[in-house]
């Protein structure tokens, strides 16, 4: 009788300890040296996104890879000189101090300086974990881009149904090229804990949604507009560090937009092993770099490119008509669209090889 109460009360205690929920900390972050292999899957609009809570499970197995990348980690000591006076200097720089930094994609709010080679630069401390600027290469010099106020990613310890704010700006120029402002505040609330299932594995998670509002400003020859970004969605499952498995970064990370009160998913990224993928063409850079907006636009829509080059511009209403449309062979572009009427328009950018296709709404 003894004997089967002792395993009975193991067996709780077992449950009772697979219930309870993980706490991220500074030692589940990235270190300098880490190269993590993601897969991206193909973005469904069926995802439910709304599902969550304590004890809660998520599973994602049906997800299919379509390609892979690896995210890697260095130290801020083997960027750039020019990096070190402003990233790497407690004594100079000490808001900008950072700890760790990542190749990255640019921006897309930087997208039309010209910058190549993008690196971002982070700081984990036991309180935090925040993004402290950028840099690239423009013209053959190392620019760094300062954030004013730092992005907060993460505060410590990061536990179930804890909340935070963060509120970041940064502004970057070139001589010639204009200037562009960003402004944003994150809202990170930690809603669910418990199970996710990936193609990868069974994870013990917690999840965090960060929702991001954005405003970029910027200058062009004496121009200025002020672009409202849709409002980004970051649903993160985070786990925990382990010996045999580093994490540093998302088990699951999916991205939405918001357009007119409706959630479209952008990006999914997991966590993955190497798989022997169908190579599959890569995104085009140009296209990727190209900026339209303001988004919701009024009586004309601004058009920045990369460079110099031909291209045509078109827009369609919903129905799939075309409304506008114009050429251009320099940089920017200015589309009247006064008279058109409110409502969902697709804005296609092609130079005969290559297309981008942006969303836009008329207000």
């Amino acid at each position: 009788m003894k004997k089967t109460l002792l395993i009975a009360l193991l067996l709780t205690a077992g449950n009772l300890l697979a219930q309870t929920p993980i706490s991220i900390n500074q030692n589940d972050m990235p270190d300098a040296g880490d190269t993590l292999r993601v897969s991206m899957a193909a973005p469904a609009l069926n995802f439910n996104l709304q599902s969550t809570g304590a004890n809660h499970t998520w599973d994602f197995s049906s997800l299919q890879p379509v390609s892979q990348q690896v995210e890697s980690f260095i130290s801020v000591g083997s960027t750039g000189f020019t990096f070190q006076l402003f990233f790497n200097n407690q004594f100079l720089a000490p808001s900008t101090f950072s700890t760790i930094a990542s190749p990255a994609q640019l921006p897309a709010q930087m997208a039309g300086l010209g910058v190549s080679n993008p690196v971002g630069f982070f700081r984990e401390t036991s309180t935090q974990f925040h993004q402290t600027g950028w840099g690239g290469n423009l013209n053959g010099s190392d620019v760094p881009v300062t954030f004013n106020n730092v992005d907060v990613i993460y505060k410590f310890p990061l536990n179930y149904q804890t909340t935070s704010t963060s509120a970041s700006d940064y502004e970057a120029s070139a001589p010639g090229m204009g200037f562009l402002g960003h402004q944003q505040t994150r809202n990170n609330t930690a809603d669910g804990w418990g199970t996710l299932i990936t193609p990868f594995g069974t994870f013990e998670v917690l999840r965090v949604v960060s929702v991001i509002a954005a405003t970029d400003t910027i200058f062009l020859n004496g121009q200025g507009i002020k672009i409202v970004q849709p409002l980004t969605r970051e649903y993160k499952w985070l786990a925990k560090n382990t010996g045999a498995l580093k994490m540093g970064i998302p088990v699951l990370q999916i991205t939405t937009q918001e357009f007119q009160g409706a959630e479209v998913p952008s990006q999914v990224k997991y966590r993955d092993q190497y798989r022997n993928l169908t190579p599959m063409a890569l995104e085009d850079n140009f296209a990727a770099k190209i900026l339209a907006g303001p988004n919701p636009f009024s009586d004309e829509l601004m058009i920045l490119l990369p460079e110099n080059t031909e291209v045509k511009i078109t827009l369609f209403d919903a129905l799939g008509r075309e409304v506008r449309s114009a050429t251009t062979s320099g940089r920017e572009k200015m589309l009247p669209t006064s008279g058109l009427g409110k409502g969902i328009y697709f804005l296609t950018i092609t130079d005969g090889k290559n297309t981008r296709v942006q969303k836009l709404v008329r207000n």
